[in-house]
């Protein structure tokens, strides 16, 4: 479960650093690690307690160092630093399918756009189209996604509930009282 919330925010960190338009590269090693934190068959903790960070694709020592900070307290200077300097609503704007962290940036600096609401708001204003590069059937889109947001919010997508299933069972077959009593067929 430690994979997850770490590989999250990593993921997040990445978010943001694209949202403030920061190096390109470093975007991409922060997504490379989260996918590969998220994918890795054993707990992140185990590997850095082993002293085996540095073995994990896509974790050089400047993301180890956060690792290793998130790991003994829970969080990440660098993350909280991030979090500080861009308004919290872009990053549920990122959420909505369709909006990355360029286009909510464009979003913020062009319409002052903010947060779901006020995104939703703007869509529903024709000022969406307004943008250079954004259409009408952006905005169309962005409105379905909002709604999609809306209405799912309290389902986790199964690209984070099945590594999370899978992370809990090898868990479980770890123990020597638990035994395998059936497949799971849905």
């Amino acid at each position: 479960m430690k994979n997850l919330q770490l590989a999250a925010t990593l993921a997040e960190i990445a978010d943001l650093l694209e949202i403030l338009d920061e190096n390109p590269f470093r975007i991409r090693a922060y997504r490379r690690a989260a996918r590969s934190i998220e994918l890795l068959p054993e707990s992140i903790e185990t590997i850095w307690r082993e002293g085996r960070l540095g073995e994990v694709e896509g974790v050089g020592k400047g993301i180890a160092a956060g690792v290793e900070e998130w790991l003994t307290t829970g969080a990440i200077a660098f993350h909280q630093e991030l979090q500080e300097r861009v308004p919290r609503g872009l990053l549920e704007i990122v959420r909505v399918p369709g909006v990355g962290p360029k286009t909510a940036r464009l979003l913020y600096e062009e319409l002052g756009v903010r947060s779901l609401d006020e995104l939703e708001a703007a869509c529903r204003a024709g000022r969406v189209r307004t943008v250079k590069g954004l259409g009408a059937k952006t905005e169309e889109n962005i409105l379905r996604g909002i709604e999609r947001v809306r209405r799912h919010s309290e389902r986790t997508p199964l690209g984070v509930a099945l590594p999370a299933a899978r992370s809990i069972v090898a868990e479980l077959e770890r123990l020597p009282a638990v035994r395998r009593a059936a497949r799971t067929r849905r």
